[in-house]
């Protein structure tokens, strides 16, 4: 029936992987930027644009999002490599 979709590769990976559901659900939602961080929460409009969005885990006063909290940040940066 949706044979006719393009595929995304990634997706097509991590769908036919070995790991748990709950980390493909997980990754899947990274992938497309549809965790709850605080920049998605501003774009839905359920937090004020004025509000404290800056991320609580470091103080250099950088806004959160998918990118700083697994890529930029410190820890995430450690852990990757």
């Amino acid at each position: 029936m949706h044979s006719h979709m393009v595929t995304i590769q990634p997706c097509k990976w991590l769908w036919s992987s070995r790991c748990t559901l709950k980390i493909k659900v997980f990754a899947w939602l990274l992938f497309f930027d549809r965790l709850n961080t605080k920049d998605l929460l501003v774009r839905r409009h359920w937090r004020a644009g004025d509000a404290d969005n800056l991320c609580v885990l470091c103080h250099q006063h950088i806004y959160e999002d998918r990118q700083h909290l697994f890529f930029s940040y410190n820890f995430s940066m450690r852990i990757w490599t």
